[in-house]
């Protein structure tokens, strides 16, 4: 029976792979899962910076500089490769928001130029479909909505009562109408979005702002 089951497994791995070559391979694959920031070498050009909140922080304290050292930007990545839904970026606050908020900042691509973007209750739709990845529907601390209300209710010492929830619950629920991405511009969001800031708030990110992408910890 396993090995049936894993003969069968293996089938539909393979069927899959086909069909995306049959695709002729337009648009490579989105992570589905997610991956480590990795220790990477400061290498010409690039620069290191010190970052300390956790607005990309999951179930550990990715991205942030007091556990894991700086992160090594590279400003020249988009001279010579496209930008990719998925990817890092360092990026300038638009101008209008800075006055309240950090003048730099890190989020992830979620959607490019010319995309239809759509956000329903925290699910993300590119184009109409669904975005499948660990970053295609909202997080907090690494938990989806249920999740982390469940963990909030329960945690010792913790008194969120039913302001602080309802907080929680508009951020887990956030919605955009479909909304056409500008061309030269992108949406970014962080990877926890109760502690990031980001597209939600100011909008799409027009391509000038981006100052680079983040290519992991600087190795010690």
């Amino acid at each position: 029976m396993v090995k049936i089951l894993f003969i069968y497994t293996r089938a539909i791995f393979i069927i899959f792979i086909v069909s995306v070559i049959v695709a002729g391979c337009q648009k490579e694959q989105e992570k589905v899962e997610f991956e480590y920031p990795v220790y990477t070498e400061l290498k010409e050009g690039m620069y290191l910076i010190t970052y300390d909140y956790d607005s990309m922080a999951l179930s550990k304290t990715e991205y942030i500089s007091f556990d894991n050292g700086d992160l090594v930007i590279d400003p020249n990545y988009y001279q010579t490769h496209d930008l990719k839904r998925g990817d890092v970026i360092y990026f300038e606050t638009p101008a209008d928001f800075k006055s309240h908020h950090p003048e730099n900042n890190i989020a992830r691509i979620i959607a490019l130029p010319d995309e239809k973007l759509r956000i329903k209750k925290g699910q993300i739709y590119i184009n109409n479909e669904k975005l499948k990845t660990f970053y295609g529907k909202s997080l907090a601390g690494g938990l989806h909505k249920k999740e982390f209300l469940k963990m909030i209710k329960k945690a010792p010492g913790t008194k969120c009562e039913k302001e602080c929830l309802n907080t929680f619950k508009s951020t887990f629920d956030f919605s955009l109408k479909k909304t056409l991405i500008p061309n030269h511009a992108i949406y970014v969001i962080g990877d926890n979005w109760s502690r990031s800031y980001d597209s939600r708030l100011f909008g799409t990110l027009p391509e000038i702002n981006i100052l680079g992408k983040v290519m992991g910890y600087a190795k010690p």
